[in-house]
């Protein structure tokens, strides 16, 4: 991993980067919900910006330890002008580190790292939901993974002004182009959900386990109308690009779906236009 370094007037600069246990974050967010919360808390669900939980709220539970540390000698730019230099750190191994820069006899500067193994795309089908699942570095697609849904809705007591958090999880596996489809069959209701999605393995013997997530987000069932696919298409050519007075112009025009991946049989034929 690389990482974008600005500063002034300094000649040294100390990195130390910290281990987060992005895991145990995303099963507090789930147990949280869980239990039931009548007025949610943003902050305990806010698992996009976890390096605000880190730094301001100083949530030490999810840093495991100190991965590294190293010192590099920099050369500032006369005049107190800025200069900026790309840093190589020894981080490379997947997961989320919160590394510092601490200038000497200057300040301190944070930033959230992450290495990525394992990558999730979803894209919206009619009524269905498509994720694939691929490795990060090579873009083959990962066969047989967990594709862990977990959703959460907030529901209305009665006619009452109370609320109750209502959640469901699943999982299903990846098939071996690394696509798992999701149709609402596998929500009881057809409400306004927030899904979190994960893939994760544990360890192996010699390997890291996988790890990644995407959400919270909406997710729907809607049906799903592509009009450009849909659209009707008339393309028409001439015999010639200019005609004089009393010519003979001959033309030839073809009409049909854009869905040129089906069969050539056009709706069209043997119309009159």
């Amino acid at each position: 991993a690389t990482l974008a370094y600005r500063f002034r007037n300094g000649n040294q600069v100390t990195f130390e980067a910290w281990e987060i246990n992005v895991n145990k974050l995303l099963d507090d967010v789930m147990a949280y919900l869980r239990s039931n919360p009548r007025q949610l808390d943003w902050n305990k669900l806010n698992i996009q910006d976890i390096g605000y939980r880190l730094v301001e709220q100083r949530r030490s539970e999810y840093i495991t330890g100190r991965v590294a540390n190293w010192t590099l000698a920099v050369s500032p730019r006369p005049e107190h002008v800025d200069a900026r230099i790309t840093v190589q750190t020894p981080l490379d191994k997947a997961g989320a580190y919160l590394v510092t820069a601490t200038m000497n006899n200057g300040n301190t500067t944070r930033i959230l790292a992450w290495l990525n193994d394992t990558i999730i795309v979803r894209k919206q089908l009619d009524g269905k939901s498509l994720y694939y699942v691929a490795d990060a570095v090579t873009g083959k697609p990962l066969a047989d993974m967990p594709v862990e849904l977990f959703v959460y809705r907030q529901a209305q007591i009665g006619r009452t002004n109370n609320f109750k958090t209502v959640t469901t999880q699943f999982t299903q596996k990846t098939d071996a182009d690394g696509l798992a489809v999701v149709d609402r069959s596998k929500i009881p209701e057809d409400y306004n959900w927030q899904w979190l999605t994960l893939v994760r393995t544990p360890p192996q013997a010699g390997k890291n386990g996988r790890l990644a997530y995407t959400g919270f987000s909406h997710v729907w069932f809607g049906q799903h109308h592509d009009a450009e696919y849909n659209a009707t298409k008339v393309f028409a050519i001439t015999d010639r690009p200019v005609y004089r007075p009393l010519q003979k112009v001959q033309f030839k025009l073809w009409i049909a779906h854009a869905k040129y991946d089906q069969q050539d049989a056009s709706p069209f034929a043997e119309k009159t236009f």
